[in-house]
Parts: structure tokens; sequence; C-alpha cells
């Protein structure tokens, strides 16, 4: 299969054409990477994945509130170094993501505008307007990318992604409708476009020239004829000028806030739904494609490389549900059309959904069926049966089923009391209860219901 040949982004070498893409994650207090994110990208690299992109890591907090993992001093470089080290013990890339922030959408309240591209109003409260950013302020932005990028190289990741896309930070200063500027950051495509170029210059001078940069960016926002939007035909024309700068490869999104359920598959999307800008940015360049969006199905996968619309596959919600998944493609273990979480086959009636409950992976047998295993995906499970297990154990639990069907469980249990007529009430319910409810000693709890919904991943 030509998922599983070799291919390069510059001078990196990918084993082959499956990455994981970029996700948000959790951060420690000063937002370096989390122990526990460690285990998980760790977990996807085992998996047999080409590369694993981080989420996004803001370059600076002088402009707003830390909303991602933040990389601007030594002290986040060192548990940065360590998931690369874990990663590349499993012949694995580790593409680091940069961004400038998130402007507009910025995590803010209406007395405290967020800073943006122009004066545009703010995302989540109409009638607030953004703060400008001076051009010294830009300048300082540009410098910080740079020395962000730096830190990554040093912490030993293999390339790093910069956050062009989705309406951020970055993707305002490239449209017309949020950029009003009338100074050199505005007005036409290229003014538009200074700031993203004026950062890929300052990564090459920090990081040297062979580092590779990849750019995710929006080839369309894909909102018809709403003015002021990218539309495909300026989003060639990026795609042109991203090559002409030496990035190494392009990463294709599509939309934005404004329509954010063409940006995020949902269940509602088609299948490869995102596939129509990667075949236009792919006969416009002749740099590496990545592409994305719902392309879980491994025939499907495959063709989208034999047909020349990309050049690499890439996988968010898929690599969340199943780690595993290049290394079961790779064994013919996925067959096409029922991949992972996005099957079509709900687990029903609820004796089925009950079953998949159990089929969790092990260390020695990835998503196998065998019954109640007590480990998964590197982390200890403290799950328990969706049927009484404990008298006044309250919990709300959620996981998808293992058997590819994309639905869950959700168990609830009331808390209630164990003491009952007759008795002096010492006797109290601990929360593990297992042992006491199967001898008897205890009474069920009040109600257990078993509630099932499809992802919308």
């Amino acid at each position: 299969m030509k998922l599983f040949t070799r291919t390069k982004i510059g001078n990196m070498t990918l084993k082959n054409r499956i990455i994981m893409c970029p996700m948000g994650n959790k951060t420690d207090p000063d937002g370096g990477v989390q122990e526990r994110n460690i285990d998980y990208f760790e977990e996807r690299a085992k998996g047999g994945c080409a590369a694993i992109f981080t989420g996004a890591f803001m370059c600076t907090e002088e402009f707003e509130t830390r909303g991602c993992n933040v990389l601007y001093n030594f002290s986040h470089v060192d548990r940065l170094n360590l998931l690369v080290d874990k990663v590349h013990a499993h012949d694995c890339k580790l593409v680091v993501q940069l961004t400038a922030g998130l402007g507009r959408m910025g995590y803010t309240d209406p007395t405290r505008p967020p800073y943006s591209a122009s004066d545009t109003e703010t995302f989540y409260f109409k009638g607030v307007y953004c703060k400008p950013f001076t051009v010294e302020q830009i300048r300082y932005m540009v410098k910080a990318m740079g020395n962000s990028a730096m830190l990554a190289k040093r912490a030993g990741a293999d390339a790093v992604e910069l956050h062009c896309y989705g309406g951020y930070l970055i993707d305002q200063f490239q449209t017309a409708l949020w950029n009003h500027r009338t100074d050199e950051y505005g007005g036409s495509l290229e003014n538009r476009m200074r700031f993203t170029m004026e950062i890929i210059k300052e990564v090459q001078k920090t990081c040297g020239p062979d580092f590779p940069i990849i750019v995710k960016f929006c080839v369309t926002h894909d909102m018809g004829d709403a003015p002021g939007y990218h539309d495909m035909a300026e989003g060639l024309e990026m795609a042109k000028m991203y090559e002409a700068a030496g990035v190494a490869a392009l990463h294709v999104d599509v939309g934005c806030y404004d329509a954010w359920y063409k940006a995020i598959t949902t269940c509602y999307n088609k299948e490869g739904h995102q596939l129509f800008a990667a075949r236009a940015v792919k006969k416009a360049v002749s740099i590496p494609v990545i592409t994305q969006g719902k392309l879980f199905d491994p025939v499907k996968a495959e063709a989208v490389l034999e047909d020349g619309d990309a050049d690499i596959v890439g996988l968010g919600h898929q690599m969340l549900t199943d780690p595993y998944w290049p290394q079961k493609v790779k064994e013919g273990r996925v067959p096409s059309g029922r991949a992972g979480s996005r099957g079509r086959r709900p687990c029903w009636p609820p004796a089925t959904a009950a079953a998949c409950f159990w089929r969790r992976p092990t260390a020695s047998a990835p998503w196998t069926s065998a019954p109640y295993p007590r480990e998964s995906t590197g982390i200890r499970c403290r799950w328990r049966p969706p049927w009484p297990c404990g008298p006044s154990w309250t919990s709300w639990r959620t996981m998808p089923c293992r058997s590819g069907c994309g639905w869950s469980a959700i168990r609830s249990r009331r808390r209630r009391s164990t003491a009952g007529p007759g008795t002096s009430g010492t006797r109290r319910a601990r929360t593990s209860g297992c042992k006491e409810r199967r001898s008897g000693t205890f009474p069920a709890p009040a109600f257990v219901t078993l509630r099932f919904f499809c992802h919308s991943f």
C-alpha cells in the first residue's frame, strides 16, 4: 500500500504517509507539557503513525491569557524534550505547532477586549471590538515566534507547523473580513500575508534554512458568497506564496469559527469532506500536501494517495479512539467501511453495548475483546461494569465503543445510604464497593441507567 511507503517533508523522512493531526491538550500549571500528555502521545507513536503534530504552543503570553501549551523560555524545553525522546523511541517524528494566539476568539470578557489584526468585532461578545496590534507589537510577535521555533528545535523536534488556519490570529491578519488595517500589514493580499511571511523568515533565521517549516492554512473558509472570507482563488494564491517563501509542506484546512462544523469534523460530514481543497492545492504547488477529514477508511485513504490528491493523510479523531489504527491497517485488521469510531453499525440492543464496554485494550493485544482487561492505552483503567457494582458510588462515565460503532454508553448511579431499618447505620458503602456488593452485604443502588449517543467526532 502506498500508505506505508516512505516520504519526505524537507529533510525529514517519514516511515509512512499517516500523521496524527494537531489537537489541543491540557497543560501543566506553567503551560509546559503534562506527563499524562507525554504518555498519550507515546501511545499514538507506538500505534505506527509516521509523525505526531502537537496541539498549539503559544509563543508569548504578553497579549492574551494562555489557552494551550506555551513555549517561550527554557523551563518549558525539558518536558518537551522528554516527549520528543519518548516519541522518537518508536520511530515516529514530532512536529510542534506554534501559534501567535487566538485573537478575536480569545478567552476574555466584555470589559477586556482581546487583541487582533484590527478593530474587528470579537467572536463571543457582539458589540465589543478588538484592540489592534501596533507595528511594534507585531514585530515583537514575529521575534517571539522565531524564539519558540528555536526552543522547539533545541528540544529535539523534527519540524514546526505554523498555526495559520481556522480564523485564529494569523488567519485574521490574512483575511480581509477581519483585517481593516491601512498600513503595510493590511489592504492587498501581499500586505495581509506580510505578518506570516515575516514569521517564516524569522523561523528560518533562528532554526536554519534546512529546518522544515509546515504551514497549516485555510485554502477557503467555504462561506459561499459571503464577502471578506478566503475563497478558493485567494487560497491558491496563498499556497503559491508559501511555496515561494521556502515552506516544506502545506497542511490544508477548510472553514473557520463562523462555520465550525466545516473545520472540525462531525458525524454529519461525509467521508473525505475536505479533499476538494487538498486536490486543488496539490495541482497548484509542487511541495508535499497533507489532507484530513474523515479518512478513516483505509481503502479510501489509499485512493487519496493513488489518485494524487495529496501526499500524506492526517487523522485526528480516529487517532483518539484507536491509536493503533496504522498498525492494524498494515496487518489487514481494519476492513473497509468499519474503521474505528466512524462505523455505521450502532450498538443495539443494549446488551450488545454492555458487552462492548469491556472491549478494552491490553499492552500485548490492543483493542481486543478479552473480558475485563485492566489496562487502557498506557493508563490504569478504573472502569466499573455498567451494572450495579457499588451501592453508594455516584458516577458519570463515558467511553467510545470498542467494536467500532461510534456510540457511547453513559452510566449513572444515584448515591444512596446503606443503613436500612434495624441497622446501626455504621455500615456505609465505600467507593470501591465491589467486594461488598458481590457478597450481598449491601443493596443495589437506586437505579442504573445506560444511555447511548453517537459521537460527533
